[in-house]
């Protein structure tokens, strides 16, 4: 009788939320790699030729979409530079990231899908050549990280209906001036949707931005050649729904998408980061960088996300550092611990893109294993795509970290560009405290019910 009586209350508590019987569309991971916001969790460029090359490419044959390149700076997330992008069907954008020869970092590009400071389509005969501006110090910008925003994609939202007509063309070669021209309709009365009106107030057309953008990165020696690639960390459901022009600084949540930084840090959350490094064969002339990228933390764009918001204080912990517990493993099995504070001090996780070089190593190789445990989690009470109900809570454990690496070798080559390995902080969904939705991680689609209350077995 009593477990009957708590199954009668088990079903009585997930009817009283009936928003979280199906998915609102989160943001997660893409598993095919194919979304509406890329992430390049960093670029780097120096004065010895290392460029950074990024591409975005429009995956669909049959539909054009507008895209907006925003690129921060890797200490404190300030943007320094960003423009829009027009892909016809099948279209690929690439640009460079490149340190010239007066010293300045600049944004390189012969791609006719964006336009040059003059308002002109870029080709060859016509090359963007555009400077990013320079941050604060210490900030610089020849390191930092990138994010492509999929604004708008021409999709017929009805195809029989008249008001909501087929503007651009269903095949490669749509002209780009009539991407921009359709793209440009958005910003009207109310820029703040992705639907057209005309004067009289009818609908012109609508616009869905879908989860068609792919993306790599490769560091170059100038545009000579390849020395390491890696696929952008690609995420589905962001739903942005404002016209975003160029030239206006555009954080991640600006109340422009469904999605909120708090879904965004839940979707990246992460408990651990393993990475295997060498260190100092060959005479020191062979190593191992680890970069961390917390894209969401946007300490220049005022009070930091969700997640890093706990630790920041103004005057104690402006930078809004975080505590992480390094353990270093070498090939033996022997290990060592190492636990950075949040104090101001060299070689903290206090960055937008936090770089460790394995110098300092006490082993020849191994791995290291990185635990975010403080803090241990992050509660958002109404700031989520979730926020039409206001009974619900995001909780997600861990830190909203990209976790990539690198090997410098012989003669300063960088290799090896690759991901590294990690544990999924577990995210949960609860109302009145009580947990309804356990996931392993924000990307789980398979969503199932956990920790409801049974009384054991017994008379």
């Amino acid at each position: 009788m009593k477990r009957c009586a708590a199954l009668l209350i088990a079903v009585a508590v997930l009817a009283a939320v009936p928003v979280m019987a199906q998915d609102p569309g989160h943001v997660k991971i893409a598993p095919n790699n194919k979304g509406d916001l890329l992430i390049f969790p960093f670029y780097y460029t120096d004065k010895t030729g290392i460029w950074t090359k990024l591409t975005v490419v429009n995956t669909s044959e049959d539909k054009s979409t507008v895209a907006k390149v925003v690129i921060k700076s890797w200490q404190s997330s300030q943007e320094t530079l960003d423009f829009l992008i027009y892909l016809s069907p099948a279209d690929v954008w690439t640009g460079w990231l490149a340190t010239l020869d007066d010293g300045n970092v600049y944004l390189i590009s012969y791609d006719d899908s964006m336009l040059t400071a003059k308002g002109q389509w870029a080709s060859m005969d016509n090359l963007v050549v555009q400077p990013l501006v320079v941050p604060k110090e210490p900030d610089g910008n020849w390191l930092g990280y990138v994010y492509v925003i999929n604004a708008a994609t021409d999709v017929d939202m009805d195809p029989d209906n008249t008001t909501d007509k087929q503007y651009l063309g269903r095949s490669p070669g749509v002209l780009k001036k009539d991407i921009k021209a359709w793209y440009d309709m958005f910003n009207d009365a109310n820029p703040k949707d992705l639907v057209a009106k005309d004067g009289d107030g009818k609908t012109v057309d609508n616009a869905t931005p879908l989860n068609i953008l792919a993306g790599w990165m490769e560091l170059t020696y100038g545009q000579l050649y390849n020395i390491a690639g890696l696929n952008a960390t690609t995420l589905a459901d962001y739903q942005n729904q404002v016209y975003i022009p160029s030239g206006v600084s555009t954080p991640l949540d600006q109340g422009d998408s469904r999605n909120t930084l708090a879904d965004i840090e839940a979707a990246l959350a992460k408990n651990a980061v393993a990475m295997p490094y060498v260190n100092g064969p060959f005479d020191l002339k062979e190593f191992t960088v680890h970069m961390f990228s917390f894209p969401t933390k946007g300490l220049y764009d005022g009070v930091p996300s969700p997640y890093f918001h706990q630790v920041y204080d103004a005057i104690k912990n402006p930078l809004a550092c975080i505590k992480v517990e390094r353990k270093i493993f070498d090939l033996s099995e022997n290990s060592t611990t190492r636990v950075f504070s949040p104090s101001p001090a060299p070689d903290k996780f206090c960055y937008e893109v936090q770089p460790i070089v394995t110098f300092d190593f006490p082993f020849v190789e191994g791995w290291a294993r990185y635990s975010f445990n403080d803090p241990a989690s992050t509660t958002v009470h109404n700031d989520t795509i979730w926020a039409d109900n206001d009974s619900i809570t995001l909780i997600y454990k861990g830190a909203p970290v990209i976790p990539t690496l690198f090997d410098i070798t012989l003669g300063g080559v960088f290799t090896s560009l690759r991901y590294g390995a990690w544990t999924d902080g577990e995210v949960t969904l609860s109302i009145g405290g009580s947990p309804i939705y356990q996931f392993r991680n924000l990307n789980d689609v398979n969503y199932h019910y956990s920790n409801i209350p049974v009384p054991p077995e017994g008379p």
